[in-house]
């Protein structure tokens, strides 16, 4: 499976750190069926992966400073494609198997946006150890929910040591609110799971707020997956 390294919050000012792995081949087959990965990814569609013929989305991003970022994207797992700027004049195509100076700063910036998008997928993509730690406060809402905690390597990537804390609704199973802990830090940066919609067999969290004043608020406006020969789209939002 191929690895694909993914830049920080420093790098592209959004705060996600990982060592990603985006393929169609899922490992969960090899895990172990109570493995909370898994188990938190076929929550998510994992088994409807495969299916999976491309995805359409826009990445949009309000940050601290005021700055929005928007992305829109093409995805095709199965040909391993991405577009850029996909339906704009700008746009342009490369593979995810042929990283060089000309498409490097597309590509740092589509591993940080499909990570948001997807992130539940990669717990049995890429190189984590995930842990369930049990009943837990949450950062924001401070309800009580299932606590994972994912860790990377302390080698690799470009800010090893990455940790991300999940809290599940005890109700729907889903991540409610994470807290992301750069190079393991005491420091968080929680942010929360919402506006999920289920679209051919994949549960997709298209909006996260961090903490009130902070500022932050990122978002996928449009998102669409195509299997079966058929699409299926999210309400666009503002």
């Amino acid at each position: 499976m191929s690895k694909f390294n993914v830049m920080s919050w420093s790098v592209l000012g959004l705060g996600l750190v990982l060592i990603a792995g985006l393929t169609s081949e899922s490992t969960a087959e090899s895990q172990a069926a109570s493995d909370p990965a898994v188990e938190l990814a076929e929550r998510y569609g994992l088994k409807a992966w495969d299916d999976v013929e491309r995805i359409d989305f826009t990445f949009k991003v309000a940050l601290p400073d005021g700055r929005v970022i928007e992305r829109p994207w093409s995805w095709s797992p199965p040909e391993g494609l991405v577009t850029a700027d996909f339906g704009t004049d700008q746009e342009r195509t490369f593979s995810l198997d042929a990283i060089d100076e000309t498409n490097r700063d597309d590509h740092a910036k589509f591993i940080n946006d499909s990570y948001w998008l997807l992130f539940p997928f990669q717990l049995v993509w890429s190189d984590c150890t995930v842990t369930d730690d049990g009943n837990a406060t949450m950062p924001i809402s401070g309800e009580a929910g299932e606590k994972l905690t994912v860790t990377y390597p302390d080698d690799g990537g470009y800010t090893p040591g990455d940790m991300y804390e999940l809290f599940l609704d005890p109700d729907t199973g889903l991540i409610a609110e994470w807290n992301f802990r750069k190079g393991g830090s005491d420091i968080g940066r929680p942010a929360t799971w919402d506006g999920y919609v289920g679209l051919n067999g994949l549960m997709i969290s298209r909006v996260h707020e961090g903490p009130s004043g902070s500022g932050f608020t990122l978002t996928f406006p449009k998102v669409a997956v195509y299997a079966h020969g058929s699409v299926a789209a999210g309400t666009p939002m503002d």
